[in-house]
């Protein structure tokens, strides 16, 4: 994914980013030797640890978004693959994120999806600078 960082706080040893991909608004915890650059554009990875909201079927697609909100970011998807653990979940074109599969979701592949993590257990890695 690209991400354009619009905001860096530092708080109990974290960096904090709250950034712009091309679907939306993302904040999460920056994980890198280098510090984040405002306004720079990066490519970036996410790791989800844990979830506010777990993943959940959505009647209508409403099309691929993330949005943070009072510390909360709002994923919504489509699910383009399923193995025995992942769930892959399609958020842009070069965005595909793997979410642990829950036994208790009836989540099938085609189906459009929304799920939420609070910001720190959103880990950002940036893996190429522009």
């Amino acid at each position: 994914m690209r991400l354009r960082i619009k905001t860096i706080e530092f708080a109990a040893n974290k960096t904090i980013i709250d950034g712009v991909a091309e679907i939306g608004n993302l904040k999460g915890i920056w994980k890198s030797d280098l510090l984040p650059v405002v306004n720079r554009e990066y490519f970036a990875e996410l790791t989800i640890t844990g979830y506010y909201e777990k993943i959940s079927k959505n009647d209508e697609y409403s099309g691929m978004k993330v949005n943070s909100d009072n510390g909360i970011v709002h994923f919504d998807g489509y699910c383009e693959d399923i193995d025995e653990e992942v769930y892959y979940i399609r958020l842009d074109t070069d965005w595909l994120e793997m979410i642990d599969v829950e036994n208790d979701t009836k989540i099938e592949k085609g189906d459009f999806v929304s799920f939420s993590a609070k910001y720190d257990d959103i880990l950002v890695f940036p893996y190429e600078l522009r």
